[in-house]
């Protein structure tokens, strides 16, 4: 009996958390990504988990057939479950005009809250009342009324099953709406179950006088219940708000893909799960007293040895990583050994609670709700207060120590001395011990700034020759001075493929360099979106390779969801670009479906041109061609082009919705107007002409389509780029560059007819800048004699293309750090010879001569 018990519990946290994993997603379609959003939209699920328990615990209690109240309530869960995959979207389309463009935070926590509470409250009411009708159907069923650990363990191993589920095969595979079907299966086959047991053997009275007989031994007497809660307010709390802190403490180690999130989930749903059985196995029948005391200080030890986990994470992550050669394992390991402890005691915990708690009246769904209540405010308690002003440390010493303070605040002398002197102990031992990294440096490197975000950890790193890199959560470098090339020219030619640019708006902001080369086009008026808000703060450590844009007059910069605000913005814009989001970053792919680009082609004006790039170095092929497939969906007669720079494994395609500059006849710059500071920023990336400009071009339409073929397209609903994109990031050792190579090499078959577009007599230097640039490419991803031989080839095709001489002094420089000096005069004598006026190759030769 008690196997068949355990199998529906199973079924039901499948599906719960399922559900949870996949209306959150759909929501943040319409809500974003920012933390209020986020948050608020967690809080109106538990919220609506809460309410279930303690509205209908009592009626569940009093009911003769607890049987039938489980089976309405999963057929409810189903039903509703079904709405929602049509009503959410539809919940979505009005959280853009009602949450509007730059909202105040107190609104749009109101609407994210709001919004998910209603449209989900039928199913998340019925879904806090599950395990209570569970276990009163259950109590007439066991010989002692003692299962509530049990059920509860099997209900979160299923919950952990639910969210590998769902983020290794379900959603990825069905897209969200069909994975909601196949979830609302699932409760019909838990109603199904119950129904055919409960008519094949009839229904029996819950024996529950026993376990109450038994409570009222307890120094927490039936009739003041208030206490007991307390505690269950209070753990709750606790228990989530150690989740909180220490997911983003692991944020600065992990890759923070969609997959890096699931895994932690699992790992602390699979421990709260065997703590609900280790209590079912060995604690149902001890006093309450000795074993809440016991748990307490439990709770309390194992924390502590997770906090010292999580501050050693880089260590044991980078162990793993590099023995196994397997990145998501290596983050399952970090994750069990800083969470699997305090789990355990976590879940054996509310068991203890739970099992207590019951009375002839109701008290496990009293207990689950005030639980969940204290869940619910963790994440903003922690997540947007405590660890922006205390930090992380801090707080997981808080959340600790916490433990202790309800032995202080329950139990007599004895246990407060106890507890005081493992108060103390642990203070200080943490205090030594503990101590999170989210900053790893290199030798040299210094922190200029450090914000522990809600969202991320920002810093601001300087290197030992002054310049300084923008890092998101430790390993995300977002640019920064010290070659600042390329994000100049991502700003320069989005806004230069436009005929007379008024108004750009760029999606993602990073270290503003980008968005302050924009601002020399004349007259323009430039906003920025970032989602980050620490991002912004830290503009001005990026000045003035920025142009100062934290405070330009004709830039406006926005925190907030790109995908958001483009939909819920009334502006229209003469050019949208959007930044290099990496793809595998949880959350990015949404940058890159169909409805997003759709967005972005109803915010241009007439004769507006859209400007995507894409990291071509963090994706693969498959994932590659996904991308750009769904681009051509929305902007049909799209081109490509690059930002050329010194390294063929960094390259960035840009995706431009019109081929305008072709169509010109190559002279684009020729007949645009220029401003002198425009200009002059052209010129200092490379860009000073017209050639210059058309050698960043890479294929044209039929190109780009011959390139990607058929295949799958990335969609809101099923957003392939979110689950394919990881694989990638957890490979780290394929050549980003072979994607590009073939998309290089198909526009090289069309070279004659595409320069027949242009006229002479930039014809004849087009052609030599492009084989020059296509020969520095090839020998860049090899190495030795070839990479040289190619190099010299590049260097002797055109004298327009600088980089394959800045190549080759680069390569001259390593074989002097390598100590074969002759090899490196040989190979700079060859360079001086073809660029004499050249001062690079000549400092290093002198100074190999010496």
């Amino acid at each position: 009996m008690q196997i068949f018990l355990y199998l529906v519990a199973v079924l039901s946290g499948i599906a719960g958390l399922g559900y949870q994993i996949t209306w959150s997603r759909m929501f943040s379609v319409g809500l974003g990504h920012e933390l209020p959003s986020v948050l608020a939209s967690i809080t109106a699920f538990f919220g609506g988990l809460a309410l279930g328990g303690w509205l209908l615990d009592r009626r569940i209690a009093a009911s003769r057939s607890p049987a039938h109240w489980y089976i309405g309530i999963e057929i409810l869960i189903a039903i509703w479950a079904l709405v929602t995959a049509w009503l959410i979207p539809f919940a979505n389309q009005q959280c853009f005009v009602w949450i509007g463009e730059n909202p105040t935070p107190l609104w749009q926590w109101l609407i994210a809250f709001a919004v998910p509470l209603v449209t989900l409250l039928p199913a998340t009411t019925a879904m806090g009342a599950t395990l209570p009708a569970m276990d009163r159907f259950a109590a007439g069923w066991t010989s002692k009324n003692r299962l509530i650990g049990g059920l509860y363990g099997a209900n979160t191993i299923g919950a952990m099953l639910g969210t590998i589920l769902s983020a290794h095969w379900i959603n990825p595979s069905f897209g969200y709406r069909s994975s909601l079907f196949l979830m609302a299966g699932l409760n019909l086959a838990c109603a199904l179950i119950v129904a055919v047991f409960a008519f094949r053997f009839g229904a029996r009275p819950a024996r529950v006088e026993e376990t109450v007989n038994e409570n009222k031994t307890s120094f927490i007497p039936a009739e003041q219940p208030r206490i007991l809660l307390c505690v269950a307010f209070a753990t709750g709390l606790l228990g989530i708000g150690f989740e909180v802190v220490g997911i983003r403490t692991l944020g600065a180690v992990y890759s923070n893909t969609v997959y890096s999130y699931a895994s932690t989930l699992a790992v602390f749903l699979a421990g709260t799960g065997i703590g609900g059985w280790v209590y079912q196995a060995f604690f149902r029948s001890a006093s309450f007293k000795r074993t809440l005391g016991v748990l307490l200080m439990a709770t309390t030890i194992s924390c502590l040895i997770g906090s010292v986990v999580l501050s050693e994470a880089h260590s044991v992550y980078f162990f793993f990583r590099d023995r196994w050669q397997n990145l998501p394992a290596a983050e399952i390991v970090v994750s069990t050994f800083a969470f699997i402890l305090p789990t355990i005691s976590m879940g054996a915990l509310f068991s203890h609670l739970a099992q207590f708690a019951k009375r002839p009246e109701g008290g496990v769904g009293m207990v689950l709700a005030v639980n969940t209540i204290g869940a619910s405010f963790a994440p903003v308690i922690f997540g947007v207060l405590l660890i922006p002003i205390a930090g992380i440390k801090v707080c997981l010493l808080i959340l600790s120590l916490s433990y202790l303070g309800l032995i202080l605040f329950l139990f007599d002398r004895k246990w407060t001395l106890a507890s005081l002197g493992l108060g103390v102990f642990g203070l200080v031992l943490g205090s030594t011990l503990i101590n999170p990294k989210t900053l790893l440096m290199k030798s040299g490197q210094t922190v200029v700034v450090e914000k522990a975000g809600m969202m991320a950890g920002v810093g601001v790193v300087s290197n030992p020759n002054g310049k300084r890199g923008l890092r998101v959560n430790n390993h995300f470098n977002m640019g920064g001075t010290q070659n600042p090339q390329f994000e100049r020219i991502q700003g320069l030619l989005s806004v230069v493929l436009h005929p007379r640019p008024r108004s750009a708006l760029f999606l993602g902001v990073g270290t503003g360099i980008t968005l302050g080369a924009a601002t020399t086009e004349s007259e323009i008026e430039v906003t920025g979106v970032e989602l980050v808000p620490e991002i912004i703060e830290v503009l001005p450590f990026f000045a003035p390779e920025n142009r100062n844009v934290h405070q330009h007059p004709r830039v406006q910069i926005r925190n907030g969801d790109a995908r958001r605000f483009i939909r819920a913005t009334q502006q229209r814009f003469d050019v949208v670009t959007g930044d290099l989001f990496h793809p595998g970053r949880d959350g990015a792919g949404s940058l890159y479906t169909v409805e997003h680009f759709q967005a972005i082609k109803n915010l241009l004006n007439e004769g507006g041109l859209a400007c995507t790039w894409i990291p071509s170095y963090q994706m693969d092929e498959e994932v590659f061609k996904t991308v750009l497939r769904s681009y051509l969906e929305v902007f049909p007669d799209s081109v490509a082009w690059c930002g050329l720079i010194n390294n063929a494994n960094l390259m960035a395609v840009a995706l431009v919705s019109d081929d305008r500059v072709m169509q010109s006849g190559g002279r684009w710059l020729e007949q645009r107007h220029i401003d002198p500071e425009m200009q002059r920023e052209l010129e200092s990336v490379g860009l000073k002409d017209d050639v210059q400009l058309l050698g960043h071009y890479v294929a044209d339409n039929a190109t780009l389509r011959r390139y990607v073929g058929a295949g799958d397209i990335n969609r809101d609903d099923l957003p392939l780029v979110t689950y394919r994109a990881p694989k990638y990031v957890y490979d780290r050792y394929r050549q980003p560059w072979e994607r590009c190579q073939k998309l290089f090499q198909l526009s090289t078959e069309k070279r004659n007819e595409t320069l027949s577009k242009i006229q002479d007599p930039q014809r004849a230097r087009l052609a030599e800048y492009w084989q020059g640039r296509d020969l520095l490419f090839e020998g860049l991803t090899l190495s030795g004699k070839q990479k040289t031989d190619l190099l010299l080839k590049s260097l002797d095709a055109t004298d327009e293309f600088p980089d394959a001489y800045l190549a080759l002094v680069e390569v001259a420089r390593k074989m002097q750090q390598e100590r074969v000096p002759k090899q490196a005069a040989a190979l700079l004598k060859k360079v001086i010879e073809r660029r004499p006026k050249e001062l690079e190759a000549i400092v290093l030769l002198e100074d190999l001569e010496k």
